[in-house]
């Protein structure tokens, strides 16, 4: 039986596709495990790279290929890589970072130890030169707090894909076809979706496995008019469940999403890819928003908590 498999999306990823699939190889276990690349109608030579790779594999490493005809996506390949796996577990790993040598074994005897259908870790964030922790202890201590899975992640900072480890029947009631077509914060949205038809066991592993490569400014330079409005979806969305099953945590909320929203106005006042007259509505229509609104009502309290880059941007957005 194939114990986990990881999921990998690759789209135009040959620079950085070897690093990342060695790192799995790397891991020290005896377990079986699987790798499941979806090449996403790539232009360079990231599927011969990859059949190169598949051919390096270990023995307890089972390593499946599939050839997309037509650009789809990141969060569509992913849900093609879910219908061609067959672990036990289910793993997202994008095709520029890494897992560190430990990851399988840590994620597997957690996750079977305690019986979970989640299993929720943190990761070191590279950007450029800084390298820092990517989920604060705060989060992880709501998440001891509450200990269900729809409250790690409309309350935490668990929107990221490499935080979850999930067992595979934790999709069962998710259709792709269903989710809303979004370019930005699909992955949030997506974990969101999943909170709001169960509730699902949920538990941490408070180690840094996994190396995620964020390019300098990021936010920044994705930003737009279109992926603002996807991210102001996200945050509705989430604030809904919030007012409908969790009405008695409104401070938790905002501690788990403030981040986001100062993050969001942020960026869309940075980013050079919105013209001047067009930014200044988009920022009028997001301070519109009732979630909005909530989220940046702050304390002077509050306030005094938040880290200085978003004492910063609060300053700013006032």
């Amino acid at each position: 039986m194939i114990e986990l498999s990881f999921i990998i999306p690759v789209h135009n990823s040959s620079s950085t596709l070897r690093m990342c699939i060695e790192s799995v190889y790397a891991c020290k276990t005896d377990k079986s495990y699987e790798i499941v690349a979806v090449d996403d109608y790539s232009q360079d030579n990231s599927y011969e790279l990859l059949e190169e790779l598949a051919k390096e594999k270990p023995a307890n490493c089972s390593f499946v290929i599939e050839k997309l005809p037509e650009n789809v996506g990141v969060q569509k390949t992913r849900f093609v890589g879910l219908e061609k796996s067959k672990g036990k577990y289910v793993y997202f790993l994008d095709s520029d970072d890494e897992v560190t040598p430990d990851f399988i074994e840590e994620v597997i005897n957690k996750m079977e130890d305690e019986k979970l259908d989640i299993l929720l870790i943190n990761a070191d964030v590279i950007e450029g030169k800084k390298k820092f922790t990517l989920i604060s202890k705060q989060s992880f201590d709501h998440v001891r707090k509450y200990g269900t899975y729809g409250e790690c992640v409309l309350f935490g900072d668990f929107g990221f894909t490499c935080v979850h480890v999930l067992k595979r029947t934790s999709f069962d009631h998710i259709k792709i076809n269903e989710l809303p077509k979004l370019s930005f914060t699909e992955d949030l949205n997506l974990f969101t979706e999943i909170t709001s038809k169960k509730e699902l066991s949920a538990g941490i592993l408070d180690k840094n496995l996994y190396h995620y490569y964020m390019p300098a400014n990021w936010h920044k330079s994705k930003m737009n008019v279109s992926n603002a409005k996807d991210s102001v979806y996200v945050l509705n969305r989430r604030y809904e469940l919030m007012k409908k099953d969790y009405p008695d945590l409104v401070e938790v909320f905002k501690y788990g999403n403030l981040k986001a929203a100062l993050r969001l106005i942020h960026s869309v006042k940075k980013t050079k890819n919105i013209a001047r007259k067009e930014k200044k509505e988009l920022i009028k229509w997001i301070k519109s928003q009732e979630v909005i609104k909530l989220l940046i009502d702050l304390s002077y309290g509050e306030y005094l908590r938040l880290p200085l880059k978003d004492k910063m941007r609060y300053r700013l957005y006032k």
